[in-house]
């Protein structure tokens, strides 16, 4: 079944703009979970959000860590 919680995926990919595109399209229909799954095991710098009941929450994988700032 498709999930249709995710409202937006970035994806972070130095080597070309069109992989990353086609990998975020790819984690926003697997939706959360299966997205940071699959991210950590490949070790791809992802940045989810996603709707719930509650609100809108974000999430992200461990390769996209270090390219948040400290607040």
């Amino acid at each position: 079944t498709l999930d249709r919680s995710s409202a937006a995926s970035d994806v972070y990919k130095r080597q070309s703009c069109a992989y990353a595109d086609a990998l975020a399209t790819a984690f926003s229909v697997m939706g959360g979970d299966a997205a940071l799954a699959m991210a950590n095991s490949q070790d791809i710098p992802i940045y989810l959000i996603e709707k719930t009941d509650e609100g809108f929450v974000s999430r992200y994988s461990d390769a996209f860590a270090p390219y948040l700032e400290e607040q």
